[in-house]
């Protein structure tokens, strides 16, 4: 395993958080860690197309957020049946050198989800800014992120939960541009241990 962090033009650091948000290396089987990414570019203002990838230790699964549909009460519809509301858009000033957005963009941009980043400091609770993913693929094993990293701290969330009892490696986080070779990241391993509830 790597013991040192190799970091060209880009840095990630990745915490698992209890539900009071305190840093743990330790937890029971069924509870829920949130996992904390965050990433900034270290020469530049911003880099377009980046892909952070974060593979879960063993023992470990994604928990997938699921939205629930609101059904008013005084509703004529069956309570199996939902409709989903058609969401009306207002028209914007889109100028004559821009392409206007197309409805697939918009249904895009409203479904990749924004992490709420918080982040403890001297002078009380403070707020980050969230890292704006163009798209997130949640798998079994690892989340990948796809975005724009800026030269400020951002910050994405998502939730595993342990499902196995044991101490297990949590591999390093891993990032790059899908285009420009000179920027990449790699951390080093880190370690968790999940007892028995």
């Amino acid at each position: 395993m790597p013991k040192v962090a190799i970091g060209k033009n880009l840095e990630i650091v990745r915490d698992y958080l209890n539900a009071g948000g305190e840093v743990v290396t330790k937890t029971k089987v069924g509870e829920i860690v949130n996992v904390r990414l965050r990433a900034r570019a270290t020469s530049r203002t911003s880099i377009r197309n980046v892909v952070i990838v974060d593979l879960l230790p063993s023992g470990f699964e994604p928990v997938l957020e699921v939205v629930q549909p609101e059904v008013s009460s005084e509703s004529s519809e069956a309570e199996d049946e939902y409709q989903a509301p058609v969401e009306e858009y207002e028209e914007e000033y889109v100028p004559e050198d821009q392409p206007e957005e197309g409805a697939f963009q918009r249904i895009i941009r409203n479904l990749v989800p924004e992490a709420v980043a918080q982040s403890v400091t001297s002078a009380g609770k403070t707020l980050l800014a969230a890292f704006s993913a163009e798209y997130v693929d949640r798998r079994e094993d690892r989340v990948i992120i796809y975005g724009t990293v800026t030269g400020d701290i951002t910050e994405f969330t998502y939730r595993v939960r342990a499902i196995a009892e044991g101490k297990f490696v949590v591999p390093p986080p891993f990032a790059e541009s899908m285009y420009e070779r000179d920027v990449k990241y790699r951390g080093v391993p880190a370690a968790i241990e999940v007892e028995a509830p």
